[in-house]
């Protein structure tokens, strides 16, 4: 499988390299996971409340996410249906769409990325009763994430189904543990 995912990142990204990709400018593809939505309770529980006790270690976020840049109207239309329906199963716990902003969508580093979304915008959670906001924090590397992004491979919207969901599986394996619980601190395994 890492033939195949190597082979789909060479001939369909957008850039020669990975770049830093905005957190407002990403949301949830239809294809991450096959369609799953986000473990709203792991982002709030596990990824933020672990980056808010123990800071961002930007060796951990040196691997790239992936994402697609969705230039196919009727595509995007689906993305933005996808995630407005998250945010309305879980009121509150997303943080917001910037419609303004968001043109691409993620297949790898989703729960991620929702986090720093949610520190972008200085959240308190329902779910854990913190604060989680980037402006009062700190940490620097926080900070910096939320304003420039992690790196992504960014991919053309020509990515297939199938290629997409060979991303997916390929780059969450590593973070199916991730599916079912809220109670671990994980932020050094980013």
């Amino acid at each position: 499988m890492a033939e195949q995912y190597s082979g789909i990142i060479h001939k369909r990204k957008v850039h020669p390299n990975p770049i830093p990709i905005d957190p407002d400018e990403l949301v949830c593809d239809i294809y991450n996971r096959k369609g799953q939505n986000v473990n709203v309770p792991y982002v709030h529980g596990g990824i933020c409340k672990g980056i808010k006790r123990d800071r961002i270690c930007m060796e951990k976020c040196s691997e790239p996410g992936v994402a697609l840049l969705r230039s196919d109207s009727a595509r995007w239309e689906e993305v933005m249906a996808h995630n407005i329906k998250m945010e309305q199963m879980t009121p509150d716990c997303m943080p917001p769409i910037i419609r303004e902003k968001a043109n691409k969508s993620t297949l790898a580093d989703t729960h991620f990325n929702t986090g720093l979304r949610i520190f972008k915008h200085g959240m308190v959670s329902r779910i854990t009763g913190e604060e989680y906001n980037a402006h009062k924090s700190d940490d620097g590397n926080l900070k910096q994430l939320c304003k420039s992004g992690k790196r992504f491979w960014l991919l053309t919207d020509e990515t297939t189904k199938d290629e997409c969901f060979i991303i997916s599986q390929w780059k969450n394996s590593d973070q199916e543990k991730n599916l079912g619980t809220c109670n671990e601190s994980l932020s050094g395994d980013f």
